[in-house]
């Protein structure tokens, strides 16, 4: 027989979804993109995004590369962590307004970096990978981190902080990467849009706390 691909949901089938997904949705999502996705220009990025987060999950293989222990003070800013990371070189665009830190008591976390081993991520993939292995959302702050405290963990693999990502002054959505070797170590943004080579690439979550 021949496929006519799949079938659209009955009016009634989709009301049913619609009223279930509302009181599921979570009530810390980011201001800024709940005003970017209220507006009409908007709504195709968040059209997108459901379209993604309720399409059948990938089934691709993850596996846990290392966890690492960051301590945060939660007393400094983007630009007094920077020099502490003595990075041989940091983008430009990296700065205080850009990636704010909210004062917060001093906290250490557990970090753990995984890694796709059979597939080349989206960043919707890395979000749906650090959701199954149940890890919290990272901060810059974490990131910034991880730089002073762990220093040579970026000369053996580039490490992407799955942080809240920031939309730069060129219109991209960028998270924190760290990356280098022997010669260099240095404090980069990579662009959200991308797709990732499975071995190049390491992502970091938050381990949660049990209660």
């Amino acid at each position: 027989m021949p496929k006519h691909g799949n079938a659209s949901p009955s009016i009634g089938l989709f009301a049913e979804f619609a009223g279930a997904v509302t009181p599921c949705l979570p009530r810390d999502l980011n201001p800024v993109a709940m005003q970017r996705w209220i507006e009409p220009a908007g709504r195709p990025d968040l059209r997108e995004c459901l379209r993604r987060a309720f399409k059948e999950a990938p089934t691709f293989v993850v596996r846990t590369v290392k966890i690492l222990t960051v301590t945060c003070l939660g007393n400094t800013t983007a630009s007094q962590l920077i020099p502490q990371g003595e990075s041989t070189r940091v983008n430009d665009l990296i700065t205080n307004e850009l990636f704010p830190i909210q004062p917060h008591a001093p906290a250490t976390y557990e970090l753990e970096l995984f890694q796709f081993v059979n597939h080349d991520p989206s960043w919707e993939d890395v979000l749906v990978a650090r959701a199954r292995r149940n890890l919290d959302e990272p901060t810059s702050e974490m990131g910034f981190c991880l730089g002073i405290q762990h220093r040579d963990e970026q000369r053996e693999h580039p490490i992407v902080i799955t942080h809240q990502p920031v939309r730069d002054p060129f219109g991209n959505l960028d998270v924190l990467v760290l990356h280098g070797s022997a010669g260099y170590r240095k404090l980069d943004l990579l662009c959200t849009a991308s797709r990732w080579h499975r071995r190049d690439l390491v992502f970091v979550g938050v381990r949660k706390v049990a209660a």
